[in-house]
Order: structure tokens, then C-alpha cells, then sequence
């Protein structure tokens, strides 16, 4: 089906990927008090998938699972710093390179600089950040924001339009601390995090207009996502690293097409960042790696209730390497998830949203 869409022409692929952002703070996804009009601009042209999993709260392992396809325990990757992307993994900017495209990079902080790995690949990789200027280097807190970033996207797309592209751009203004420009910081003054999300929509839509004005959008297939979510205080945890609570796993993913037998479509099953991968490699007819563990998500852009697999594994290494508690391992459907932590814990995610009564030890049977 998609192939015969796709008409066996090339088209080039744009990656965006917004750290540190709830997909339940979007307004595509229901939640009233933001202004994200590019965001919900995707979801109406695209497939918006309602119950995307990150493969961990982090922003290094995460974006490596985008990448490669493939969950930490198979890449490594389990932490910000101390871990490197295995060179010889393939990753969808290597595919994209061998396939004669231009690969291009633009990433927003340091815990995703060229030193960490995730640029083989990629023929310009923007990361460029001055360390000089700190005299104690908290690689999370090195980071720069929205607008400096589409600032080099655009010139690199405006040399590079001729030709097929590769292009991924990463956005960290989600992330701590909570600060958003003007006018952003007055309209969302109780709600910083939200002004920080409705600020990076409006750049993301300074790209797009780039895109439309220079004929872009016909030839493109874009990918909408984010690495991980946030907690603002849920079970006690102010930003996100140590738990695998839905807060930081449950993240936005969008795939938009100029096709519109597949547009305003929205799939309900559980998939993970991990099937970004070989989904982008099914839309441009690229063979998917055989070690990738994620699925293509292909087949659902066409039934939206058919999800392959329908389970999504994440966890978080953080709390051992960092303060030498347990890690946390979770596996989830669309309605139950297990955490493997000293004390196990299972929630009913359809009944137990916010994940508040621990199943494990009820006396009733929970399975009937």
C-alpha cells in the first residue's frame, strides 16, 4: 500500500524530536491549556500514535533507540555521559548516507554531542557547544535553545534543497530549567514548562513555513516525537531520571505524509520510540536492519487498531549508576505495566492512570 502511495520516488525525511515533552501537554492530545498549533497542525495531516512508550527517561539512550531501532539492554546506551553509541551499530543516518542522501544533525545540548557518538553518519552534525564558559560541566545543563538551532537548519536546507536529505533537529527547551522567552514567559507565567513546549511549537513552525514556502512539503515525509516525558511532581519526582512512571515514558509520536488517504488518522495500540527506526525505513523502501527490535509501524498507518507487538519495555539504569539504588525495568500493554523494582509493581493503567495502587499485592485476583 505504501509503497504504491509512495509511487517508488525518493522523499526526503526531516526528524524532529522534542526533548522532555509529555505527549499529554499537547493540544493534539487533548490537553486544553497550551497553544501548540504546529504540533496539532502534524496530528491532523499525519498519523498521531496515542500510546507511544520511551524506551527510558534519558536523553542519550533514548535518542539512541530512535536511531538504531533497538532497546538499551541491545545498544548499551544507559546513561547521559560515561556511555558511547556502539560504532558499529547501524543507525538511520548511516542507511541514509549509503543511500546517496545529505545527512545532517542540529542538536540543542550537550548530552547529545558528536563526543557521545550518535553522529557517525551524518555529513554535518551541529552540536558546536563552548564549554569555556563552565567551570563545572553538568552535561545536562549545557544546552542551547530553540531558535539558535532552526537558525542553522534553515541555511543547511536552503543549500542542500536540490538534493535528498536526511535532516534530524533536535529541541531541548522542554527540558529544566523552565525558561521561555518572550511573550511565552508572561502567557504561560504559572506554567513555565508549558510555555517552554508552546515556544519550541512556534519554532518548529518557522521550519515548516520554511518547508511550505520553498515547495518542501510535497516531497517530505516528517517525523514528529519525543525522547522522553516529565514528571511536574507526580510520585514525588520533580523532572525525570529515576522512575518509569507514565509521566516520563508516555511521549508524542507523529509520522505526516503528503498523502492524504493517511492524514487525521490516530492509532490507539502501545508502540515505542524503538519503531521509529524501522518504520522510516519501510516509508523509503530501505531494508531494516536484521538486529532491530522495533517494528514498523507501516501496516497501522492503514488500520490504526492493528499494532504490532503490543508491548513496550523501558527502563531507567540512573538511580544505580547515580546514587546506587535499584535500576527499574517495565514492561507494558495498553492496559497493564510491570515495574521490576525490589518491591514489584503492577497498575491497571486503563483503571489507574496516574499509576496509585500497586496491583501486586492486592488479595483479589486482579487477572479474571
Amino acid at each position: 500500500d505504501f509503497a504504491r502511495l509512495r509511487g517508488h520516488k525518493d522523499f526526503n525525511v526531516i526528524l524532529i524530536t522534542l526533548d522532555t515533552t509529555r505527549a499529554d501537554r499537547l493540544g493534539c492530545y487533548g490537553f486544553t491549556n497550551i497553544e501548540t498549533p504546529t504540533i496539532d497542525m502534524f496530528a491532523a495531516r499525519g498519523i498521531r500514535f496515542e500510546d507511544c512508550i520511551s524506551t527510558t527517561p534519558l536523553t542519550l539512550p533514548a535518542h539512541t533507540s530512535i536511531m538504531t531501532g533497538t532497546l538499551p539492554p541491545f545498544h548499551g546506551v544507559r546513561d547521559n555521559g560515561g556511555f558511547i553509541v556502539p560504532a558499529g551499530i547501524e543507525t538511520l543516518a548511516k542507511i541514509f548516507k549509503a543511500k546517496g542522501y545529505a545527512t545532517s544533525a542540529f542538536v540543542a545540548a550537550y548530552v547529545l554531542d558528536s563526543h557521545w557518538g550518535l553522529n557517525k553518519g551524518f555529513d554535518f552534525y551541529y552540536d558546536r557547544f563552548d564549554l569555556s564558559k563552565y567551570e563545572k560541566i553538568s552535561p545536562g545543563d549545557v544546552q542551547r535553545p530553540g531558535n539558535e538551532v532552526i537558525d542553522q537548519v534553515l541555511p543547511w536546507l536552503e543549500q542542500n534543497k536540490g538534493r535528498r536529505f536526511f535532516t534530524w533537529v533536535h529541541l531541548y527547551d522542554p527540558h529544566t530549567p523552565y525558561e521561555p522567552p518572550a511573550p511565552f514567559d508572561k502567557t504561560y507565567a504559572e506554567h513555565p514548562y508549558l510555555g517552554e513546549i508552546a515556544f519550541a511549537d512556534s519554532q518548529i513552525g518557522r521550519l515548516w513555513r520554511f518547508l511550505e514556502t520553498n515547495g518542501l512539503t510535497e516531497n517530505l515525509f516528517l517525523v514528529f516525537a519525543a525522547d522522553h516525558g516529565e514528571s511536574l511532581g507526580e510520585h514525588e519526582e520533580a523532572s525525570h531520571g529515576f522512575f518509569v512512571y507514565q509521566a516520563a515514558l508516555h511521549v508524542p509520536l507523529i509520522f505526516v505524509t503528503p498523502f492524504a488517504k493517511i492524514q487525521g488518522v490516530v492509532s490507539p495500540g502501545v508502540v515505542s520510540i524503538a519503531d521509529i527506526m524501522p518504520t522510516i525505513c519501510e516509508m523509503t523502501s530501505t531494508p531494516i536492519p536484521p538486529r532491530v527490535q522495533g517494528k514498523s509501524l507501516v501496516p497501522t498507518f492503514f488500520n490504526p487498531k492493528r499494532t504490532p507487538g503490543g508491548y513496550a519495555y523501558s527502563e531507567t539504569f540512573y538511580p544505580r549508576f547515580h546514587y546506587g539504588w535499584s535500576e527499574l525495568q517495565a514492561i507494558q500493554d495498553v492496559r497493564y505495566k510491570l515495574i521490576l523494582a525490589p518491591v514489584p509493581e503492577l497498575y491497571d493503567l486503563v483503571e489507574d492512570p496516574r499509576e496509585e495502587r500497586n496491583l501486586v499485592y492486592l488479595e483479589k485476583k486482579v487477572f479474571e
